[in-house]
């Protein structure tokens, strides 16, 4: 059930930003024809991660966190250049935690949801930091922004952050946890034994 939510979820975000990548595209391709390549290819890799895998990599969770960091750094590479000054990218992702098991969109969630309701709204933008560390065995994904921090009073629905309590208790049970902090102490995504098989 909480893997149809998700889907259901995704049916209608995707659709958004492919059109308005496309749209920008066409526009950049009138205007500054280098930019428009420069997005069309972070498209072809943010779609080619999304593929689904045939060599089994990370097949317990769907994904691999390597492949997950990689559809997400050409997602905000597209936004960067919509974007412009206003957003800066900072990601962390050590080589040898590319291969750990990691369920597909979990991270790109929790950056959305720190574009949408901290980044946009602050006029000078910030700064998204994405970062995997590993210690004692466990995996430790952290989302952070510099930006107006966690408020009570936002357009959000709260259904991304459900579906990513639900999809941990899912794919990791107790072995797991998720929490949020406020400005300057970084979102952590899913903590939880590293495993590349």
């Amino acid at each position: 059930m909480t893997e149809a939510k998700l889907s259901a979820l995704e049916a209608h975000i995707e659709p958004h930003f492919l059109y308005n990548t496309f749209a920008n595209a066409q526009e950049l391709t009138r205007t500054d024809p280098l930019r428009a390549d420069e997005m069309l290819g972070n498209l072809i890799t943010y779609l080619r991660s999304s593929l689904p895998q045939s060599d089994g990599a990370g097949s317990t969770f769907g994904s691999t966190l390597g492949r997950e960091i990689e559809r997400l750094t050409a997602y905000l590479e597209i936004l960067k250049i919509h974007m412009g000054a206003r957003l800066n990218i900072s990601v962390n992702l050590p080589e040898n935690l590319a291969g750990c098991g990691f369920p597909a969109m979990m991270v790109q969630t929790l950056v959305e949801n720190a574009i949408k309701h901290g980044i946009e709204p602050k006029l000078s933008g910030g700064t998204i930091l994405i970062e995997a560390t590993q210690h004692d065995g466990w995996l430790k994904v952290k989302v952070a922004d510099d930006s107006l921090g966690l408020r009570e009073n936002t357009s959000g629905t709260g259904l991304g952050i459900k579906n990513i309590r639900d999809r941990q208790k899912l794919n990791f049970d107790n072995q797991a946890t998720f929490s949020l902090a406020p400005h300057f102490h970084p979102a952590r995504a899913s903590r939880g034994h590293c495993s590349s098989a």
